[in-house]
């Protein structure tokens, strides 16, 4: 973000500093007939990232193997 001068703006009611303690947001759409998609994205100075994970069934602990993962590549 830095490079290009640029900034992201987050809604403060959704953002969480679990990737290490950098703005994260989680967010999780679908349904039981079409499957759930799941993302985690974060930011720093520099870059914005983004993780995503698709799965037939809603599961709450995809979340927390995103954001294991995510602090894994971070």
């Amino acid at each position: 973000m830095n490079l290009s001068k640029g900034a992201t703006l987050i809604a403060s009611e959704s953002v969480t500093y679990y990737v290490h303690n950098k703005p994260t947001t989680i967010t999780v759409k679908g349904s039981n007939e079409s499957g759930f998609v799941y993302n985690v994205s974060w930011n720093d100075e520099d870059y914005s990232h983004s993780l995503d994970c698709a799965n037939m069934k809603f599961d709450k602990s995809i979340i927390s193997k995103m954001l294991a993962f995510a602090e894994k590549i971070d």
